[in-house]
């Protein structure tokens, strides 16, 4: 006869449990909370809350983090979902709950409200732009924004969801809106004012580029502290390039057309604009995997990308998947004279 006994967890003191729960991980902590009185009021408590990684993803549990766990002391909270959005998919988070994280359209008390918020991620979630109506309805707080392959429905005006936001975000360093089909070029006019922006990530933003005027006003007057630039499978073409080489402040440029490899002559990118990149003097990583490089002869392409790798000084690593092979006896050239360089280059097939 198997006799139940009870649990000797309990019988542990209030600090000792707490040093067991703090080795759990979010999910781990909002299971545990639901299993007796105790362990759910030491759980939620502050201390535990600091970081919100990757809750589960459902209605339940993020009724349970935004209303209960996400105190004055949180400081990350990252949302994650496993599918990406499409017709048949709808997030877990409402408008109420977004809503709940800046103070001036929150509903809970003063202890629940996240003044303390530096990063936020929401990952591949849908928010509803009828309610969600401008970027700024996130706290200013924040430092560090991921909305990566998350769809925002039903906008009215795409640019005016970004406006304000350098008004608003005044600390932001770092935009990831990566696979964010509903981002198009005009959103670059109201990033570029953002004062302490050191990173964007746009990669996989399908309606980015192909656009001069946006591009070279946002480039001109704007990114003033701009480090690191992630293009990667836009529609970012060489008219465009150009104006990206105004920001001098790039030291790591990417704007690779991974998935363009089969057609590589549809993203032509001219010599003299690959010039005009590695004049930025800061420049150390460059990604140009899948770029034809004009319609220069073999011999011809080879020598330019030689002279990419002897002309910029501080150039540390190149990415050149896709392209035509690089011969041999280039290759070791490049290292002689460079040796400190990092070229990496194969078929993407």
């Amino acid at each position: 006869m198997f006799i139940l006994e009870e649990s000797k967890l309990l019988t542990l003191s209030d600090e000792v449990l707490m040093m067991i729960l703090g080795s759990l991980s979010t999910t781990d902590l909002i299971r545990t909370s639901r299993t007796c009185e105790r362990l759910n009021y030491l759980c939620l408590d502050m201390k535990l809350m600091t970081s919100l990684i990757n809750p589960p993803d459902d209605y339940e549990s993020m009724m349970l983090v935004f209303n209960k766990c996400i105190n004055k002391k949180t400081k990350v909270l990252s949302i994650s979902s496993s599918n990406y959005p499409n017709r048949g998919y709808t997030s877990s988070i409402s408008p109420s709950m977004l809503f709940n994280l800046n103070p001036i359209y929150s509903t809970l008390d003063s202890h629940h409200i996240p003044s303390a918020l530096t990063r936020l991620h929401l990952i591949r979630q849908v928010l509803d732009g009828e309610f969600v109506r401008n970027i700024t309805m996130f706290p200013k707080t924040l430092k560090a924004l991921d909305l990566s392959g998350t769809n925002v429905k039903y906008i009215k005006e795409e640019s005016h969801w970004f406006r304000d936001m350098s008004q608003h975000f005044t600390e932001l360093e770092e935009l990831t809106l990566k696979d964010c089909f509903w981002v198009t070029t005009h959103s670059l006019m109201a990033i570029s004012k953002c004062a302490e922006l050191t990173s964007l990530n746009m990669e996989g933003c399908a309606n980015v580029g192909n656009s001069i005027p946006y591009c070279s006003l946002a480039c001109f007057q704007g990114f003033p502290k701009l480090k690191i630039l992630n293009l990667n499978n836009t529609d970012i073409r060489n008219s465009d390039l150009q104006s990206f080489c105004k920001i001098v402040t790039l030291e790591e440029f990417y704007f690779g057309k991974y998935s363009m490899m089969d057609d590589p002559y549809l993203y032509s990118v001219w010599d003299s604009t690959i010039m005009h990149t590695i004049a930025c003097e800061k420049l150390r990583i460059i990604d140009i995997s899948g770029c034809f490089l004009g319609e220069n002869e073999e011999h011809r392409r080879h020598q330019i990308l030689i002279t990419i790798f002897h002309l910029s000084l501080k150039l540390e690593k190149v990415f050149a998947y896709g392209m035509d092979p690089i011969p041999s006896h280039i290759l070791e050239e490049c290292k002689r004279t460079k040796p400190s360089l990092e070229i990496k280059q194969a078929s993407f097939h």
